[in-house]
Parts: structure tokens; sequence; C-alpha cells
């Protein structure tokens, strides 16, 4: 027996179910096919799409600027320019003028080891303008710094340095002419070898976020305080200020220890006037010294007087000495 499939262009499909077995079996359709299929075909078939579709396409943000608009930008950063370089011209000159006039006192020029020294900070707005300095939200910082060169009787020299930080939590106002003044206390104390004599020098500074000049708002970050240096002598030390070079004489002839302590002292209250001699007498009581002691003494009080440093062996500064005929 011949099977026979016929595909007819219809609707639906059709089985006649009571046809002899030899009669055809009619499809209106191919019944091997997805009836929701959709072919598309593109308009050109024989194209292929170099383009990945997963790929994401970067864009510039860059817009091309007509050149009119070009000369306008270039002038815009030229004069914002200017502005701030004037500006900071500005800010320079108002810094150097308030530091000229920001200055660190004390009282006196000798001061006494083991007291409590008050340092007074002044400053002054030399402008014909209020002056204002913008604090940080801390406050306005006051930094302030000590060196203390340390000299030994018997010994050598050395430096100890100290930082401080304090703030100041209002605005500092200055009307045109008017001064602002602040005070510390500094403990003329350090550890170890406290030494015959002190060369003690004070910085300090104002740190701010920046300066109100009239209208001005000015980029000043630091008001800088003009130094000081100062003498800090042991205890005692009064009763060889008056004549210090006749004290001088007489603590060298003194065979005692304790006189070797004030050799030194003594060379630090002489006179500028007085140096000169106040040397000689220490050479010429090196060459006759015998005590190891009184010796190094005296070759520190060299160096203090001379600035010359040339240790502490006794014939290299007789060396010296008959270089100038001393």
């Amino acid at each position: 027996m011949v099977l026979f499939i016929t595909l007819m262009a219809c609707s639906s499909a059709e089985l006649v179910d009571d046809a002899p077995s030899d009669e055809l079996i009619i499809f209106s359709e191919d019944p091997f096919a997805d009836e929701n299929a959709e072919v598309v075909a593109p308009a050109n078939s024989a194209e292929i799409a170099a383009t990945d579709v997963t790929e994401v396409v970067e864009q510039s943000g860059l817009v091309e600027m007509d050149p009119a608009f070009a000369t306008l930008a270039d002038e815009e950063i030229e004069r914002l320019t200017d502005e701030l370089r004037l500006a900071s011209l500005q800010a320079k000159v108002l810094a150097e003028e308030l530091s000229k006039l920001s200055v660190i006192k004390i009282d006196g020029a000798i001061q006494t080891m083991g007291d409590n020294l008050r340092v007074n900070f002044v400053t002054q707005n030399p402008f014909g303008d209020v002056v204002e300095l913008t604090p940080s939200a801390a406050g306005l910082v006051f930094e302030f710094n000590w060196t203390i060169e340390r000299w030994g009787a018997l010994t050598g020299s050395d430096k100890v340095q100290r930082h401080r930080v304090f703030h100041y939590p209002d605005w500092l106002v200055l009307e045109p002419g008017e001064s602002f003044e602040e005070f510390t206390t500094l403990p003329l104390e350090v550890e170890g070898q406290r030494g015959a004599v002190w060369i003690v020098e004070i910085d300090a500074r104002i740190r701010c976020v920046g300066v109100i000049q009239g209208d001005k708002h000015l980029p000043v970050h630091q008001i800088d305080y003009n130094a000081t240096r100062f003498l800090v002598l042991p205890r005692g030390w009064e009763q060889f200020s008056d004549k210090p070079l006749e004290a001088l004489e007489q603590a060298l002839g003194v065979a005692a220890e304790e006189a070797d302590y004030h050799v030194i002292v003594c060379c630090a209250l002489l006179k500028s006037e007085q140096r000169n001699v106040g040397v000689q007498l220490l050479i010429d009581k090196l060459r006759a010294v015998a005590d190891p002691h009184r010796a190094l003494s005296i070759t520190q009080a060299l160096n203090w007087l001379t600035g010359q440093d040339l240790g502490s062996l006794p014939h290299v500064w007789l060396e010296w000495a008959d270089q100038f005929n001393l």
C-alpha cells in the first residue's frame, strides 16, 4: 500500500476518519511546523554587521567651541589670573608689614634659672583699614618655639629645643593703629645638666585661615613674630653684675672648686668693651694654672668670649694666643 501526504494551504487540518485504508490522508498544513514562528529577512541578507551589539559605545564629552566664545574664555581666565596675582602680592605685603610690627617682649635681657618668665606677644596694625585675622574651626593658632643653648663651666655646650602650640578662640580684629597683646609663661627649667650659662632664643607665629583688610579677603595664613634672644644665669648672678671684670679676676684667684662655675658667669656679664681685657686675664691665668679643672673652666670661658671652638687643651689656646701676641 502507498501512503501519499499532500500539503494544503488551509487554515485547519482535516482527517477523514471513515475513509477506507487505501484512500489518501490529506493535511491542510505542515504537521511539523511551529505555527508561532516568524521569519524576518533583512533588507540585504548578504551584509553582516561588524558591530558587537553587546558593546557600550563611549561618547566624548568635548564639544567644539565657537572661536568667539573661545576668545571670551581666554580673556576670563587671564582676568582671574591677574586677580589672583594681585591678591597674592597684596597678601605678601600685608603679612610682611604685620610681621615687622609683631614682637616678643620680655622683662630684662638677663633672666634667672628656675624662674617663670612672662613672654608677651604684641601685634600692631600699621594700615589705615581694619584688619581681621580669620580663625579656623579650632581658633587662631599661636605656635611658640624656643631653643636653649647651654654652656657648662666644665663641660661643652649643647642645645635643647622646645615647641608649644596654643589656640585663641576669638577673631583678632585690629582697628587702624591698634595693637593686640597676649602672653604666656615660660618655665626656665630643663631636664639634665643645668649648665652655667644659657642663651635662649624664642620665635613665634600666628596661623590663620585668611586676613580681611577692609573689603579685601587675602590669602594670608601666617604672621611671624620677630625672634628675641636673652641670657639665663644661675641664681646669685646679680652679685657679679656691677663689676664683672673685677669679679672675674677675683674668681680666677680663688682655689675653691665653686669659683670654676663663677668664671664663665662673670665672662657672660662682661660688657663688649671689657671682653678683650677678659680674654687677656684668662690667657695669663692659663699659662700659670696647674689644676686641670681650673684650666678646663678657663678654656670654656675663652670659647664663650672669642667664639673660637678650639677644644679644651690648654696648649692649643696658648698657641692661638701667641699668634695674636696675647
